[in-house]
């Protein structure tokens, strides 16, 4: 909870109302929820895998130039890049919310 030390803004109460939001959430609810974003099989199909990496500043410049190694293939050579604020705004936009989270829209 890094942002609330740098904003001294302090959620003293964050476990009382993590709580208090376990307690509305039924087995049927949770059940469904995993089958759907976490399970394997079946429904689960909805999960997504996010890969992060970060490069050097230096790194457009050698990608360009053909200097960086590897090469990404599969399902990563098809997932977006995201080089900027606007990108991940927009990526963030395309995700549907469910509860406190964004996942992929179905």
């Amino acid at each position: 909870h890094e942002s609330e030390v740098s904003t001294g803004l302090y959620e003293f109460h964050r476990r009382w109302e993590h709580v208090a939001a376990l307690r509305r959430v039924d087995k049927a609810a949770l059940l469904e929820f995993f089958d759907r974003y976490i399970g394997a099989e079946g429904e689960g199909a909805a999960r997504r895998c996010l890969v992060s990496r970060t490069y050097s500043q230096d790194a457009a410049r050698k990608a360009a130039a053909g200097e960086l190694d590897g090469e990404a293939t599969g399902a990563e050579a098809e997932a977006p890049v995201l080089e900027g604020l606007e990108d991940v705004r927009a990526f963030k936009a395309s995700m549907e919310r469910v509860g406190e989270r964004r996942v992929p829209r179905a």
